[in-house]
């Protein structure tokens, strides 16, 4: 699925928001059939959903300034950086990530790497990772890569 600029703002906007997970967001992305869709709705429009909770309306509603800033500076990060971004309804999203009920919303690839390889890894961590965390990070990939794991 290709997406244009806007979409792709409002699909890393929607997973910045506090409150909002994978689940989250791929359930109103596709029940409003965008995150363009979604960011738009109007307030009274979003308090009147049933489905949705207060704190996720309370998330919508105050933090969407906040998380766009955020979304512009990754996405001239992706363009600088020519990072793919691959959608949980994109065609090239891992088939067993699509039987994860709570798999990633976005993914980010770098290089020709394949979504759909004999042997993978997923590494999942914090948006605000400590020290410790990204070295041991590189070091668990730094000894997969050498072992052609």
């Amino acid at each position: 699925m290709d997406l244009n600029q806007e979409e792709l703002v409002n699909r890393i906007t929607l997973s910045q928001l506090p409150g909002i997970g994978a689940v989250r967001a791929k359930a109103l992305t596709t029940y409003y059939e965008s995150a363009t869709a979604v960011l738009r709705l109007s307030d009274k429009n979003l308090r009147a959903n049933p489905v949705l909770h207060s704190h996720v309306i309370n998330a919508l509603i105050g933090n969407k300034k906040q998380a766009r800033i955020r979304a512009e500076k990754e996405l001239d990060f992706i363009v600088k950086k020519n990072i793919d971004v691959i959608y949980f309804d994109d065609k090239n999203y891992p088939p067993h990530l699509q039987n994860c009920p709570d798999g990633p919303y976005l993914l980010y690839k770098k290089g020709p790497a394949q979504t759909t390889p004999q042997k993978s890894v997923a590494i999942v961590g914090a948006r605000r990772a400590t020290a410790y965390g990204k070295s041991f990070t590189d070091l668990l990939v730094r000894n997969l890569a050498e072992h052609n794991c």
